[in-house]
């Protein structure tokens, strides 16, 4: 993989509530590609996985969610930097051939695993000559 062939293409990360200022967040990404597969890391501490929702279509995969920081009821806030704030983050997937039918994602202990296989056709191979 070339670093063109998944490009950021958006970092919307504004909300406005009641409580809290705008807040800005933007998580953290790896991407990593083998022989078989393209794959993205993403950093969601706190979350939960009905927070998160992710997206392919047009050669662009979407990851958004909300992260809210919440505080006891039973106690007062004196202090509150902890904020609630959406996020997306876009990546245009143009040139990968992605098989969009086995795209899979796991969340475990505030880790996002997005594997997006590569379509056969993307495969590399070997061209034997005779």
């Amino acid at each position: 993989m070339s670093n063109s062939l998944i490009k950021k293409t958006d970092d919307s990360v504004v909300t406005r509530t009641r409580e809290h200022p705008i807040a800005e967040r933007t998580p953290t990404v790896d991407i990593g590609e083998s022989t078989n597969e393209y794959v993205i890391v993403m950093d969601l501490p706190g979350l939960v996985p009905e927070d998160v929702d992710i997206t392919f279509g047009s050669e662009k995969l979407e990851i958004k969610g909300r992260s809210l920081n919440e505080t006891r009821n039973d106690a007062t806030c004196l202090r509150g930097e902890r904020t609630i704030a959406d996020f997306r983050r876009t990546f245009d997937l143009q040139g990968c051939s992605i098989d969009g039918q086995r795209i899979a994602a796991g969340y475990e202990l505030g880790v996002l695993t997005i594997r997006l296989p590569k379509s056969e056709s993307a495969k590399a191979r070997r061209i034997e000559v005779t």
